[in-house]
């Protein structure tokens, strides 16, 4: 963890915590979470929100068809600017 933490703790945004979809979540799984910039500035992004009709993630059934939008919504995060009128459809904002 020290070794991930010296080498993103600076970072804009964090991309895909794991199954995580909520800052609550990721603190209680590991304080350590809070000492990313990206967590204090609230720029952390998961693709484990957006769930099927039986729980499964979308993403993991999707996103292989459809990297299309996977790469807009890395455009729209990234660089908001670019893409004024799309929102995203798999990754969501921990809220």
């Amino acid at each position: 963890m020290e070794t991930v933490l010296e080498k993103a703790q600076n970072a804009k945004y964090w991309i895909g915590p794991g199954q995580f979809t909520t800052y609550k979540e990721l603190e209680d799984a590991n304080n350590v979470y809070t000492q990313f910039d990206a967590f204090t500035n609230k720029n952390v992004y998961s693709f484990s929100s957006l769930k099927g009709e039986t729980g499964g993630v979308i993403y993991y059934e999707l996103a292989p068809n459809r990297p299309d939008l996977v790469l807009k919504d890395l455009v729209k995060i990234l660089h908001p600017e670019l893409l004024p009128e799309y929102e995203l459809y798999f990754f969501r904002a921990l809220e």
